[in-house]
């Protein structure tokens, strides 16, 4: 018990715990004041605690004030249905602008606009928060302080909004390309110039208004955590909209006749970001955020993007849904920001930085104890929750009423509705208790990075179980349906008729496309997944691979110096992570791969009907080569590098770059050897076959090959080193979610090179014959420079000269395989991985450790032992199913591979799968305990002798169970991808494997092609 002198002078006792007080009273637990930390503390997360009162704060700040359940309440009301009322304009702008000429011709324009609203709640209520918290804590109060934190935070959001921008535009562009198979170089600019215009614009101006609001609520006593943010979504999402639309169309008008303005415009943006920079240095309130800051922005950003992708996939299935999307998503991010600055300052005001309340001992409780009873929070997130259910009624109503001319929601949509929109904030409002407290503990500060990652699991979360929502409708028969095309109600006295969807002349004539979908004008749609650009119309939602770094992790450990030797039983000293520690830290990478899985079953879905894939089959040859390498040289990387981490060889910058410069030069030099000779390969397996040989074709298989594997392994070895660094960071063992990592965006990103890059080639065949040979002759030159630079380095100066065996070895096998076995690859690299590291941290090379004295163990010692390398072969194999279950089911329901899921062929799937990845974590035991004894490092050698062993198990038993899936009678109506031959390959050449598993005159069995298409494989459809 804790006495506290309240201002009036009367002690009162409290209970320092929190949780026993009687939550469902009016007033909130009163704390202690703290005293905050001293200036020679330094400051290295960039929080706010560098510039607060080097004493305790002022007195007026000293007790944390109450407040009353109905001043909360009419606080957060208020703001709450005035930013109602700016979603619903949101809402109906969305759905009017989609049906403008720009918006049609520029397809990509729909993933700019979750990401461009996303950035209200990326920096608009970062700021507002950060500001709410400052005034809270008594750091705004003469006119000096008020205007360095002005100035500071303006510029910032500028500088941000700029960088975010031009990035989420260089996103939509690379989406676009990927699904239209063309690149617009004029659209790609209006795309930049459009997005930064719409984010600097926006954003100031909001600044502007939040920054006058928070001031008036502080003069007025009113709490701005309960006013500021919401306001920052009042009208935030309207004028987002509003001005990208406007500026879009004027770009678009003029893009063809005053070609420099759109570069003239991105011109002098980027002239301006220095000054803006310049400005944030010199604001000791703003210079640390813009260091550290970046992280959860840029994540946000990539998962917005999804959200984007989850748009423009569905706008068009669903009529009405962009109505909807943009009130569901905001009032989610709405609330769930309340939640999270109200948190925020209450850390801020009664605990150190990095320490956590007594409530908050536990980061994971009980939803119960978060949304009603149990936390200090809990009145609060019940007021939100209860909030939400009128309002989303509300300005369902209200929109569905505009935008029709009349009332069309039935009561089963209403109760849908709202049932998925309560979820959603029920989620996000838990999501913003964990995460709050648990970057608090990390000694970063929550102003500055918890908002952008709900705001932006906000507008995935709303889309995807919005389209849910719309789809469940659909298959009871009871779809929304909008009567906007017979309403005919003018929305103003202007040309503008919302009931017919006249625009003057951006608008299709009456009549045409009444279903609300957009016009092609014999463009490709952007999420048509079908290569002739037909009827079907599907979600593309693991299209782009989201790249999203660990910032978070839960056990402390201290860093090694460098002078200190490494222990001889080191493992018995260090603390242990625990099975929770370690399912999360692999489930979460190991299912970005997965999706990173679907993305490029996907993409090779599309580009496999592009006219250099159709005259030059051999290209399809080079695919799982060129997949392999994700498995060869990044995965390799990835266990080297985890393994010097743990060891402590990465603590010092001196030793990141020797590190960095010497692994990056190895790949570079590994990837133009491998990729050189998996072209000669595939034009051989060309030529046998075929009994002929065409040179420009043998050039552009050498520069497609060549150019892909030397980009593809550049950006992805940056990735890897950029997660191990940032996991050595935040004490998260990089041998845990390296590997998963460097599978998530590989495949993606090889099959999109692969396929641009060789296009482009193609279409270069004729008119510049000479650009295959040089570039060809420039990666042969550039090779002896990464090879003396791998040897003068002396962290990879033995793996040049040893580590190609299992490299090119690997490199043939898979030219033989059509598909790559990626998760099960995926987990046993993570094994494969930490057994690696634990020898190296407790033996010598060549002596095998006490506890792992004999190499050949029974199944049941790997498996079944307690504790160690068992216990991780536990968790990765209780992993396997989940993870199967999600990407099948995820592949289904974006109908790639043309099949059905039945019971039968979930059970014989997943058994199937099961035994792979067991096989694979016995044999990596084995493996990488034999290479041990034998003087051979495992992280250079034993992964792709796993990940390829992978592939032809995992491809012998997919076929053994299409075969036994056949013989009981469990056959698929569908016939796509057959041969006459058989069950061939779909989109390899002639001489792809057949798998001799169906009747083929009758009965058929093409389940294959769902399959092979991303969930056992990380590349080509069967």
């Amino acid at each position: 018990m804790v006495a506290t002198e309240f201002a009036g002078g009367k002690n009162e006792s409290y209970d320092n715990a929190g949780v026993d007080l009687e939550i469902g009273m009016d007033i909130e637990p009163q704390l202690p004041p703290v005293a905050f930390v001293p200036p020679e503390q330094p400051d290295t997360y960039g929080s706010l605690v560098s510039v607060m009162p080097t004493s305790d704060p002022p007195a007026s700040f000293q007790n944390y004030k109450t407040e009353s359940c109905w001043s909360t309440t009419l606080q957060v009301s208020v703001p709450f249905f005035i930013a109602g009322i700016g979603t619903i304009g949101a809402g109906l702008m969305l759905g009017m602008v989609s049906q403008w000429e720009v918006f049609k011709e520029v397809s990509e324009l729909f993933i700019l606009v979750p990401a461009l609203l996303g950035l209200k709640g990326n920096l608009d209520m970062c700021l507002a928060s950060r500001l709410s918290t400052q005034v809270n804590i008594g750091n705004m109060v003469s006119a000096k302080d008020i205007w360095s934190q002005i100035l500071g935070n303006i510029a910032l959001v500028q500088v941000q909004s700029i960088i975010a921008a031009f990035i989420v535009a260089i996103f939509a562009v690379c989406i676009g390309i990927v699904m239209n198979g063309s690149f617009e170089w004029k659209h790609g600019l209006l795309l930049a110039a459009a997005g930064i215009i719409t984010a600097t614009t926006s954003c100031f101006v909001l600044d502007f208004v939040m920054i006058a609001v928070i001031m008036i609520s502080h003069k007025l006593r009113v709490n701005p955590d309960n006013i500021a943010t919401p306001l920052a979504a009042s009208f935030g999402d309207v004028v987002s909209i509003t001005v990208l639309a406007n500026v879009a169309k004027f770009l678009f008008k003029y893009h063809d006749s005053l070609l420099y303005v759109t570069p003239g415009i991105l011109v002098s943006y980027l002239l301006f970001l220095p000054l803006w920079i310049y400005i944030v240095i010199k604001q000791k309130h703003t210079k640390h955020v813009l260091t550290t800051g970046w992280t959860p922005v840029l994540s946000a950003l990539f998962i917005s993007g999804l959200g984007g992708l989850v748009l423009g996939s569905v706008a068009t299935l669903f009529p009405g849904f962009v109505v909807f999307q943009p009130i569901i998503n905001g009032i989610g991010g709405n609330l769930v920001s309340v939640q999270a600055s109200r948190i925020s300052t209450f850390l801020h005001k009664t605990v150190h930085l990095g320490e956590l309340p007594s409530y908050a001992t536990k980061l994971i409780i009980s939803p119960i104890a978060v949304l009603f009873h149990g936390t200090p929070q809990a009145k609060i997130a019940r007021i939100l929750l209860f909030m939400a259910i009128p309002g989303h009624l509300i300005f369902a109503y209200v929109a569905d009423y505009i935008f029709n001319g009349q009332s069309t929601v039935s009561v089963i949509f209403m109760v849908t509705y709202l049932f998925v929109s309560v979820l959603q904030v029920a989620i996000l409002l838990y999501c913003a208790h964990i995460l709050v407290h648990f970057v608090w503990r990390r000694k970063i500060d929550p102003d500055s990075s918890t908002i952008p990652y709900l705001t932006a699991l906000g507008d995935l979360l709303g889309s995807g179980i919005l389209a849910l929502a719309f789809l469940f409708l659909r298959s009871i028969h009871r779809d929304y349906t909008p009567r906007v095309s017979s309403a005919g109600k003018n929305f103003s006295d202007s040309s503008l008729q919302w009931g017919t969807y006249e625009f003057g002349s951006d608008m299709p004539p009456k009549g045409a496309n009444k279903k609300g979908g957009r016009h092609r004008k014999g463009r490709k749609n952007m999420a048509s997944l079908n290569g002739g650009g037909g009827e079907d119309e599907v979600s593309l939602m693991a299209a782009a691979d989201l790249e999203l770094e660990e910032d978070f992790q839960v056990q402390h450990e201290p860093k090694r110096k460098k002078s200190q030797a490494i222990p001889a039983a080191r493992h018995k000293f260090e603390p242990e992570e625990n099975a929770f520690s370690i399912a999360v830290q692999v489930f979460i990478p190991f299912l970005v791969a997965g999706l990173g899985m679907v993305g490029a079953g996907l993409v090779l879905d599309i580009v496999q009907h592009w006219e250099v894939f159709r005259v030059v089959s051999e290209v399809f040859i080079l695919v799982p080569a060129l997949l392999g390498l994700k498995g060869n040289l990044e995965m390799t990387l990835a266990s080297r590098l985890s393994t010097q981490a743990n060891l402590g060889y990465m603590d010092t910058p001196k030793q990141q770059w020797s590190l960095i410069v010497g692994n990056l030069s190895l790949i570079q030099c590994q990837a133009i050897v491998v990729g050189f000779l998996a072209s000669m390969a595939a034009m051989i397996m060309g030529w046998i076959p075929e009994g002929k040989f065409d040179i420009d074709h043998g050039l552009l298989l050498c520069a497609s090959s060549l150019v892909t594997a030397s980009l593809a392994s550049f950006v992805l070895g940056i990735v890897m080193i950029a997660v191990i660094i940032a996991s050595r960071k935040f004490n998260i063992n990089p041998d845990n979610v390296a590997t998963p990592i460097a599978a998530s965006m590989g495949d993606l990103i090889t099959l999109t090179l692969l396929a641009w890059i060789s296009s482009l080639l193609f279409e270069a065949i004729e008119t510049q014959p000479w650009l295959a040979p040089l570039i060809i002759g420039f990666c042969l030159l550039l090779t002896p420079i990464w090879a003396w630079l791998c040897r003068q380095n002396k962290h990879t100066k033995e793996v040049l000269s040893s580590g190609w065996t299992p490299v090119v070895l690997a490199m043939g096998i898979a030219v033989f395989q059509p598909v790559i076995n990626g998760v099960g690859g995926n987990l046993v690299a993570v094994q494969a991985s930490r057994i690696s590291t634990s020898l190296h941290r407790d033996s010598k090379i060549g002596t095998l450790p006490s506890y792992a004295s004999n190499i050949c163990l029974s199944p049941f010692a790997v498996f079944g032992a307690k504790g160690g390398h068992a216990r991780t072969a536990r968790i990765l194999l209780a992993m396997v199913i989940p993870g199967h279950l999600i990407f099948s089911y995820t592949i289904s329901y974006l109908q790639a591979g043309h099949t059905s899921l039945t019971p039968i062929f979930v059970v014989v799937y997943l058994l199937a799968a099961l035994i792979q990845v067991s096989l694979l974590l016995y044999m990596s035991h084995v493996m990488v305990h034999w290479m041990w004894s034998k003087r051979i490092d495992p992280d250079n050698s034993a992964i792709p002798y796993l990940t390829a062993f992978g592939d032809l198990v995992g491809t012998g038993l997919l076929a053994i169970a299409f075969q036994f899936l056949y013989v009981i009678g469990d056959r698929d109506s569908d016939r796509i991808g057959l041969s006459k031959g058989g069950c061939i390959v779909q989109g390899m050449p002639r001489s792809g494997l057949e798998l001799p598993i169906v009747d083929h005159n009758t009965n058929t069995h093409p389940k294959t092609s769902f399959i092979a298409s991303c969930v056992f494989s990380d590349g080509p459809v069967l």
